[in-house]
């Protein structure tokens, strides 16, 4: 199978997409980092315990550009919820949909 190259603008237009997912609601979007096994899919409720919050940006992100989507300050969770090992992360939008795991 041939590999996949995405043209710059292609790149920049999905970047540019996902940033607009994360900064949807009316607040800032955030990073939630967990304890545990990733669930199957980014549709399935969550695992793990919750270790930290991170919070995006409002906006999350300028435009991206040459194919490259360089977030803004994201602020650390400074009492953080839990202890653990951190093996996956949640992230959200204001409203709490996710977007995608990591």
């Amino acid at each position: 199978m041939a590999n996949v190259r995405k043209a710059v603008a292609t790149r920049n237009a999905g970047l540019n997409a996902l940033r607009d997912l994360i900064d949807a609601g009316a607040s800032a979007g955030v990073i939630e980092i967990r304890s545990g096994a990733q669930p199957a899919s980014a549709d399935a409720a969550e695992t793990g315990s919750l270790l930290a919050t991170l919070t995006y940006s409002d906006p999350s992100a300028p435009a991206a550009a040459g194919g490259v989507l360089t977030f803004s300050a994201i602020t650390q969770d400074l009492s953080a919820a839990g202890t653990g090992t951190a093996t996956w992360a949640r992230v959200k939008d204001s409203d709490g949909n996710t977007v995608f795991d990591c």
